[in-house]
């Protein structure tokens, strides 16, 4: 047991009908090695709730649903999480963690190994503190900023292979000025080299018993390019851009296949391995390219809520969350009522379809087609009229959107080898990574343990174990009052912007 160790390799995103194709080109060799030595399936995601990733990687983490964990949105910080996260378990023992984009780690605290939080980080703060600048990395902003913050790395573990990567692309954007669709991917592929040098680096100084290593490409280039994988599922997609971006996504999921073998490379026959995705991915062509979309910031300004709600959309609904129980409208109730009030100043008809999901929470989706919009004004019931452009987008922006099922694949000591996993939720991995480290389950988690991708022999000899639960154990503090603070929010917003969830 002394020398076992857990590494997570998360992509989220990632879907097994990209990823099918291309192990059947052998464009996956790694990967497909990873699936012959061990466990593989597909991993359900949470139903009734919003696939957002804030919320589906914490319910990993924890084993728990939403309504345990207390997550909402991706405005919500660490100091929001009510229940213990798998981490935290190995903490407790006095064994050392290294996280590393894994989402809800900001603010940072101090502990046993490293903790470099995620994107949705407000601040720059890690711990160490001297990885502050990793963040900074997450801009994506022009090539200047591409090539400073390459060259920060390079104290800190960054290859020389990969920063001559970096220099080449900041000289490619100076030089050529390339479109949006063209170096978007690319500064995310530069981006990822850094951060998986900078994780091997970390990985070699701290040799911590639990670590994780994330990345939301496969998820930001599904956003982006789906369309350009699979146009005959959207209207006029032109022949040129298929051409120029049909292999994008492929190329990603190749790239992260290098990636894994790099991981590897840094692990022991003694190291338990788990890759997994929070959900899968799948053409958005239905909601995206056929109804009407909300602008959610304009929706909000036009609320008169600036400042005191918050949106994300995932589809065709928009998730709003009020940050105070009052607000010029009223309870949530009330919200919700004006909402459904607005209707086109010609017909009268309504506009909004909304359901009220909580004390603070609900969801609003379009019921019109974005041709029935053309030219149209919505009024308020407070008698405003607004352009319907204003708030209600006509145009498509993103292509790819959320699907159900993710991606679950398990390697390590007493984990079956070449065995198909079916039935897993994202529930279930952290159950499961109890038992195969020989710790106990927690009573009060919601998945359950994958036996059927552990060796039977294992179980035998080492049976599923449980304690009531580990919040108690630990002492987790699950009724306090988060403090919801402006720090930060703009530069959340402008990377969710980024990724087409907002605006």
């Amino acid at each position: 047991m002394a020398s076992l160790k857990v590494l997570f390799i998360l992509f989220d995103g990632a879907e097994w009908d990209v990823i099918n194709p291309l192990l059947k080109r052998g464009e996956l060799p790694h990967l497909a090695k990873f699936m012959r030595e061990g466990s593989h399936g597909s991993l359900r995601s949470l139903d009734g709730t919003a696939l957002a990733s804030p919320i589906l990687w914490t319910s990993m983490a924890s084993g728990k649903l939403p309504y345990k964990h207390g997550i909402k949105d991706f405005y919500d910080t660490a100091n929001a999480v009510r229940c213990v996260r798998l981490w935290e378990i190995f903490e407790h023992e006095q064994l050392s963690i290294g996280l590393f984009g894994h989402l809800l780690t900001w603010p940072p605290r101090p502990t046993k190994g490293f903790i470099i939080p995620d994107w949705c980080a407000r601040t720059p703060e890690t711990f160490p503190p001297e990885f502050g600048f990793i963040n900074s990395l997450n801009e994506n902003k022009d090539w200047q900023h591409l090539l400073s913050s390459g060259l920060r790395s390079m104290k800190h573990g960054m290859r020389p292979a990969t920063a001559l990567v970096c220099v080449r692309e900041a000289l490619r954007e100076k030089l050529f000025h390339p479109q949006r669709l063209d170096s978007y991917y690319r500064q995310r592929l530069v981006q990822l080299g850094i951060h998986v040098d900078l994780f091997v680096s970390l990985l070699r100084r701290y040799q911590p018993y639990f670590s994780v290593f994330y990345t939301g490409l496969p998820d930001a280039v599904h956003h982006q390019y789906w369309q350009y994988l699979e146009p005959e599922k959207f209207p006029n997609v032109p022949k040129p851009e298929v051409e120029r971006y049909g292999g994008v996504i492929p190329e990603i999921y190749q790239r992260l296949d290098r990636v894994l073998e790099r991981l590897l490379r840094e692990t022991s026959p003694e190291t338990l391995v788990v890759i997994a995705s929070d959900h899968g991915g799948e053409a958005n062509c239905e909601e995206e390219y056929r109804w009407a979309d909300i602008h959610t910031e304009n929706f909000i300004e036009a609320l008169k809520l600036k400042g005191l709600m918050t949106a994300f959309r995932v589809g065709r609904k928009v998730y709003l969350r009020l940050r105070n129980s009052a607000t010029p409208l009223g309870s949530t109730e009330e919200v919700a009522a004006f909402i459904r009030q607005a209707v086109f100043a010609a017909s009268a008809h309504p506009v909004f379809e909304v359901e009220v999901t909580g004390e603070r929470e609900m969801t609003v989706e379009t019921v019109y087609l974005k041709e029935e919009l053309e030219g149209q004004s919505l009024r308020f019931p407070d008698g405003r009229l607004v352009p319907v452009e204003q708030v209600l987008r006509l145009t498509p922006r993103i292509s790819g959107n959320h699907s159900m099922n993710g991606i679950l694949l398990l390697r390590g000591p007493n984990v079956k080898k070449d065995c198909e996993i079916t039935g897993a939720s994202l529930l279930d991995v952290v159950p499961t990574t109890l038992a195969l480290v020989g710790r106990a389950v927690g009573r009060d988690m919601d998945g359950r343990v994958l036996t059927d991708a552990i060796e039977p022999h294992y179980l035998e000899t080492q049976p599923v174990k449980y304690i009531d639960s580990y919040d108690q154990l630990l002492g987790k503090v699950t009724n306090e009052t988060i403090e919801d603070s402006d720090l930060g929010m703009e530069t959340v917003k402008k990377r969710l912007e980024d990724l087409g969830y907002i605006n």
